[in-house]
């Protein structure tokens, strides 16, 4: 068993952590009407920031990354938005594959618009592994 206090990050950490509450799933439609899902960790306390969490290649937002934002919300009181890229979890789009680069872009620009319309405050993406791309 690795000791999470003293250990670094790893999945294993995250498969013994304690389960969190996931909020409702929400949907936002992309440019061609690609309808894609996303989980908002909205904080309590009035927030100047947001992040938008873009999960690995074949992953989606809650396989881990759901710990990540619960402690954006509870500990630092950040608006912590999780989206399944299209093809992922719960998004449509041929499960697993993304076309056209270009239709990820606009997808990640959707929310970030919408995110910018809905909530005050900074919005940062944060990506793990090909997220980050």
């Amino acid at each position: 068993m690795t000791d999470t206090k003293t250990e670094p990050f790893s999945f294993a950490s995250i498969q013994q952590a304690v389960p969190v509450h996931i909020p409702e799933r929400q949907y936002i439609s992309s440019h061609d009407g690609t309808s894609l899902a996303y989980f908002p960790f909205l904080s309590e306390k009035k927030t100047q920031a947001n992040v938008i969490l873009i999960h690995g290649g074949g992953a989606h937002s809650l396989a881990g990354y759901e710990h990540i934002a619960h402690t954006l919300q509870h500990e630092f009181h950040v608006n912590t938005f999780l989206l399944d890229l299209r093809g992922h979890g719960h998004s449509d789009g041929k499960k697993g594959d993304t076309p056209n680069i270009t239709d990820v872009w606009q997808d990640i620009s959707q929310i970030v618009d919408a995110v910018k319309q809905q909530h005050k405050g900074a919005v940062y993406l944060c990506g793990h592994s090909s997220g980050a791309g």
